[in-house]
């Protein structure tokens, strides 16, 4: 079953778009965390600008993930559930520096993200990792770990080729695995309403990865951001203060991302019938 949904982003393409792109992933998973699917939100960012959209001033990152990876504390004691919904979080942060060395040194380093997950899998609809962009430890744990990817990228000047590397090594090491994991789908936000680079890049897109470019369209402006934005349920996500478009849109997201899992999963299905 494809539960296991990595979304690769380049977060870090500045301070506005990457609190931009923050607020998209925010946003679309307190979305699928609905009353019928619980969420599991996995943010490997040192950054943790996922993470400080559910913690009371964004300062409380400890237990997060990066003691769950170097095997500090067990990962039941360090998720999060976020009050008034669905979703539970192991958050980010600071110390996600210090996890490449680490992990380096460890026996299976590269498989502790997986085996960790798949201590509370059954305990979840949906596991959804925000992954860096670049190569790194965690990035690779996060191949590992995955069912299915998704790219989110702002347009850039290193966009494609970051996409390129990025599904490169994807392919190598499931590969190695012996497991297939599809790639969902390309999200490209339109951070700005008539962003020329985004129409450019998703042309590139089109031409290079068919029709994996997601038809939704969405504009995430940067939010106008509340003391605490966690303390209520759902897409309003407290008091983030968005235009209803921005909340259409991601509705219309979620949707799509929903179909594209059970074509996925079905397409797997046949192709594992078959091999039998």
């Amino acid at each position: 079953m494809l539960k296991t949904i990595s979304v690769i982003n380049n977060m870090s393409v500045g301070q506005v778009k990457g609190q931009q792109m923050a607020s998209m992933l925010t946003l679309m998973a307190a979305g699928l965390a609905s009353e019928s699917q619980r969420t599991l939100l996995v943010d490997l960012h040192s950054n943790a600008r996922v993470s400080k959209a559910f913690i009371e001033n964004g300062r409380h990152f400890l237990p997060g993930i990066a003691e769950v990876l170097t095997r500090q504390i067990p990962i039941q004691e360090a998720i999060r559930s976020v009050e008034g919904t669905r979703l539970d979080l192991l958050v980010g942060g600071p110390c996600m520096e210090g996890v490449e060395p680490v992990l380096r040194t460890i026996e299976d380093g590269a498989w502790q993200l997986k085996q960790r997950l798949d201590e509370v899998r059954k305990n979840y609809d949906l596991i959804l990792i925000d992954c860096p962009c670049f190569l790194s430890q965690a990035a690779v744990n996060a191949f590992f770990a995955s069912d299915a990817f998704m790219f989110a990228f702002a347009p850039s000047p290193l966009s494609m080729s970051q996409m390129h590397k990025m599904y490169s090594a994807i392919q190598n090491v499931r590969f190695n695995v012996g497991k297939v994991a599809p790639l969902l789908g390309i999200l490209l936000p339109l951070l700005e309403p008539k962003e020329e680079e985004t129409q450019v890049l998703a042309q590139k897109v089109r031409q290079s990865f068919g029709g994996k470019l997601l038809r939704t369209k969405v504009h995430v402006p940067v939010p106008r951001e509340p003391d605490h934005p966690a303390k209520k349920s759902r897409l309003l996500l407290g008091d983030w203060d968005y235009d209803r478009a921005v909340y259409e849109q991601i509705n219309e997201l979620e949707v799509e991302v929903k179909e594209r899992l059970e074509r996925c999963q079905k397409i797997l299905g046949r192709r594992a019938r078959y091999d039998l």
